[in-house]
């Protein structure tokens, strides 16, 4: 056995107590006692610590007053190499948890260090923080777009703090440059009404029908388009929307412009409550190619005749404009 270089040693009130939480609760070891002293050694994976009870009359080192809660001022992290087991022992038990289990990153120079972590006081008070590593990602960009989204703001904005711009901009097209603003905003970011840069389009057939979909989130129906990424030209977003978005390819030279709208018609609220304001540019495709898929943003995806369009729509105003546009043409 290796002894750390450093073994804290608790005074507590009662030792059975103490044991009872530390080896049964907890699994600590007992690796060895001394009964005469009301003495115990205890190791949990690479976590040693030493437990005395309360002698007044013969604790030399006493420097103050013990009374509850002891440790004041301090917590103990101990890294564990199985957290989720000490956890739903200590709830199962009906244990009162300081702290509930979290996920948590922490800067480290460029690197974040992330870990799922709890803090729970032992029956003399002491502050205990269980911790377990989950791993040290070195890039922000190798997280996923869930992680980045459930990253907490603060670490974010450290994050942050030490890329290039163009290391944000890639960041932020990979999230998406709506959901990227956001996140930068903390606590306001459903609060402020965000202006939107994007295109959108009509897509016609040869019948002179054009295409609608209806969106997964509202049920409206609305047409092709979405939201430019930092850096992109909007001819390059509009043919990457209607990729996305439908699965038919469109070249640049078939792109048709119709119009830039903008304005209080281009005020649009997300079911979640987000508010923003949309400057699109506006195309026609007349030629187009591929087979008709939608993704997870539509429940469906058809064409209409002009003069039989359903009437919950989700861009009203480009439909208009663009029926203006078809009685000119």
């Amino acid at each position: 056995m290796e002894w750390n270089q450093m073994i804290p040693e608790f005074d507590v009130f009662n030792l059975d107590e103490s044991l009872h939480f530390y080896v049964d609760l907890i699994g600590f070891k007992l690796v060895y006692d001394r009964k005469e002293d009301k003495f115990a050694f205890l190791q949990l994976d690479n976590a040693q610590l030493m437990i005395q009870e309360i002698d007044s009359e013969n604790n030399k080192w006493e420097t103050g007053k013990l009374e509850y809660p002891l440790g004041r001022g301090i917590n103990f992290q101990i890294d564990v190499n199985n957290i989720e087991d000490i956890y739903t022992k200590l709830k199962n038990a009906e244990y009162n948890i300081f702290a509930e289990m979290e996920e948590h990153w922490y800067r480290k120079d460029d690197d974040l260090l992330g870990c799922r972590e709890f803090l729970v006081q032992d029956p003399n008070g002491y502050l205990l923080r269980f911790s377990q590593d989950i791993e040290n990602v070195k890039d922000l960009k190798e997280f996923s777009n869930k992680e980045i989204r459930a990253l907490p703001y603060g670490e974010l904005i450290k994050k942050l703090e030490t890329m290039s711009p163009d290391e944000i901009i890639e960041l932020s097209n990979k999230v998406g440059y709506p959901v990227f603003a956001r996140l930068c905003m903390g606590e306001l970011k459903h609060k402020f009404v965000l202006l939107q840069d994007g295109a959108a389009a009509i897509i016609v057939n040869e019948k002179g029908q054009i295409l609608l979909q209806s969106r997964a989130d509202s049920g409206k129906w609305g047409v092709p388009g979405g939201c430019q990424e930092l850096g992109e030209r909007f001819e390059d977003t509009i043919i990457r929307e209607i990729k996305e978005e439908t699965n038919l390819d469109v070249k640049e030279e078939d792109l048709e412009l119709i119009s830039v709208v903008s304005g209080q018609s281009r005020r649009n609220q997300y079911p979640n409550g987000d508010v923003v304001i949309n400057n699109t540019v506006f195309y026609c495709v007349r030629k187009y190619s591929g087979e008709m898929k939608w993704d997870k943003e539509s429940k469906e995806m058809k064409f209409f005749d002009l003069d039989n369009l359903p009437d919950v729509r989700n861009d009203p105003d480009l439909i208009q404009i663009y029926l203006e546009y078809a009685k000119n043409k």
